[in-house]
Parts: structure tokens; sequence; C-alpha cells
């Protein structure tokens, strides 16, 4: 379904979803002063989307000429950053257990979950699961500060590596 056209889902939506979303204002080329939304913007729909089983299709509109404004291709070259050191957190993945278990967004392969951390956060809670193996930041390798209780466990990443993209806290559980 593509009912989310330019809006956010309130709700996990059922079945097969996609959000298509103009980023530059308009679907087609909206001339050399069309402000487009920020590539941290677009990964987070991205994030939020797959966290929830969805696909995410921005829009930017090409020239007559067919070429593409140059918001697209700095873009392109940050995603394509960011999917180098995080993309194994939204390939071949399944959906998490956001918001009902996890304070952020989640996905999970096998026993691997991937927390997003979107915006400043740098925590994420977990309810409801077993102390895990192992924590680490995926765009760094460094550890994460693990706080386990019968209730919960709180995962930190460590001071100083906070970016304005999407930061990934990888957890093992098995």
């Amino acid at each position: 379904s593509t009912e989310f056209e330019n809006r956010n889902p309130e709700h996990r939506p059922e079945g097969a979803w996609e959000q298509c979303e103009a980023v530059c204002g308009q679907w087609s080329y909206g001339g050399p002063t069309a402000v487009c939304r920020s590539t941290a913007y677009i990964l987070e729909r991205l994030i939020r989307n797959r966290a929830w089983g969805g696909n995410y299709l921005p829009d930017f509109g090409p020239k007559a000429d067919g070429t593409m404004p140059p918001d697209f291709y700095r873009v392109c070259e940050e995603l394509a950053a960011w999917h180098k050191h995080s993309g194994e957190s939204i390939d071949k993945v399944r959906p998490g257990f956001y918001p009902e278990r996890c304070s952020v967004p989640t996905t999970i392969r096998g026993s691997r979950w991937y927390l997003h951390l979107l915006g400043w956060e740098r925590k994420a809670t977990v309810l409801g699961q077993p102390r895990p193996q192992h924590a680490r930041m995926l765009r760094t390798g460094q550890l994460v500060r693990i706080e386990h209780s019968d209730k919960e466990t709180v995962f930190t990443m460590p001071i100083g590596l906070r970016s304005d993209m999407d930061e990934v806290i990888v957890v093992d559980y098995a």
C-alpha cells in the first residue's frame, strides 16, 4: 500500500507498505531555490519505516534535461557513506518491537537487534529480553554500556560519538 504519500503512519501498518515523499517540496523539479530535506531527515524516515516493516521512497524531481538538483547528489553521497558502515541494520532485516518493547526504532536479523538512535538520543531501553552477550556501536565498534535488570536493559552509547545521523547499537542475544 502507498497510502502514506507525504505523511507518516500513526501506527504500524499491516502487510507490505511504502511511504512516498516529495523531499524537495513537490514531485517535480522545484527550481534552483527549492529547499530539500536533510540527509538526517531522509535517513530517519527510512529507519522508522524499516522498523515497522515498510519501505521509504524519497522523491527528488529532475530538471527538464534529466539531471538532478545538486542536493540529490549530496544526499546520495551522505546516504552511501552511512550505508557503508551501518547498512546491515536495514538490509535483509525484519521489523523490531518498537515502541512496544523498545524505546527506539529497532530492526532484527536472527538473534541480533539493531537499536537506531535518531536525533540526539544516546540511550535505548529494551523490555523483557535476557541480558545480551554483546553490544557495540555499529559505526565504530566501540562497546556500549549495558545496565540490565529483570524488567529492562538500558544501552548507553559512549560520550563523544553522537553525530546528526542515525547511530546504531548492535546487540547480540545469542
